[in-house]
């Protein structure tokens, strides 16, 4: 069985970029990457993360916040742009995740 995480690009500036995500089980977000320290958090379409928001440090492997309804999903569409990034040093349009 594949399962898969969709990541699309919404907006970005120079310090940070707005993805938004939806996976196989039809759970659906958006996410915020700030490339200075390798963080994500939870953020509405705006970029704009709520009080409380779940996070992940990329760099220290740090996830606060944890929502048990979508951190799985959170975290692959996470690690799918952070991979992209490092590949090639600018914000992904697209960062899909698949497994098998």
């Amino acid at each position: 069985m594949t399962a898969w995480i969709r990541v699309r690009l919404l907006s970005s500036t120079a310090e940070g970029a707005v993805y938004t995500w939806a996976d196989d089980e039809e759970r659906a977000g958006w996410l915020i990457f700030t490339p200075t320290g390798g963080s994500f958090h939870i953020c509405d379409s705006t970029g704009n993360p709520p009080l409380g928001a779940m996070s992940f440090n990329m760099e220290t492997q740090d996830l606060k916040h944890r929502d048990e309804h979508c951190w799985r999903s959170f975290l692959q569409a996470a690690y799918g742009v952070w991979k992209a990034y490092q590949e090639n040093r600018s914000y992904p349009q697209v960062a899909d995740r698949y497994f098998y």
